[in-house]
């Protein structure tokens, strides 16, 4: 005995079979990150334009969650400007952050939702860095770039739960007397998927 499948929206469509009994279904499969988006449930964070001085190692973007959902950073984008110093870039990637200028001289950074019909905005504490800004908290590691370059790194769907935060640093080439910097990260809410 067989039975019909028939579209719920009222159409009066009924579902096919192909010639090994399978039903044919037509599907749209979208990301995590662009459901989050058409949600209005996404965002980007950013240090703005920080300009170093020095070839000294400063704190250029501090960001922590007060979100009740998880908060996943998508991708990251560094955009060095030219430095008169010679050599590498660093990037210090830092987490469980307890202390340092970047938290204590607070100067606030950007967080904007990228669907911009939206007006829902994340609840996160984000700080803009500056030349000389200092980071206490747990190294996760190191990263060396050029200067002059724009770097766009997909991070793979790395997780900030409530509560928890994380600092990146910059150090400029070995002499350095004028260099811009800017640190932005695109986020969505991981219950928005």
């Amino acid at each position: 005995m067989g039975f019909k499948i028939i579209d719920g929206e009222g159409s009066g469509k009924e579902a096919g079979v192909d010639y090994c009994n399978r039903v044919k279904a037509k599907a749209t499969t979208i990301s995590g990150a662009v459901s989050a988006q058409q949600k209005g449930d996404a965002y980007f964070l950013s240090s703005g334009l920080v300009t170093l001085t020095s070839g000294n190692e400063s704190g250029v973007l501090y960001i922590k969650t007060n979100e009740t959902s998880d908060v996943v950073i998508d991708s990251i984008q560094i955009q060095l400007g030219l430095s008169d110093g010679t050599g590498d870039v660093i990037r210090g990637d830092y987490v469980a952050v307890s202390g340092g200028t970047l938290l204590t001289d607070q100067d606030p950074g950007i967080a904007v939702n990228v669907n911009a019909g939206s007006s829902k905005s994340l609840d996160t504490d984000v700080y803009k860095g500056k030349e000389g800004a200092t980071i206490t908290g747990i190294s996760t590691g190191q990263n060396i770039y050029q200067a002059g370059t724009t770097y766009e790194e997909t991070t793979g769907g790395f997780i900030v739960p409530k509560g928890s935060d994380l600092a990146v640093s910059i150090t400029p080439p070995a002499g350095n007397t004028s260099m811009n910097v800017v640190f932005s990260v695109f986020v969505h809410l991981l219950d928005s998927e």
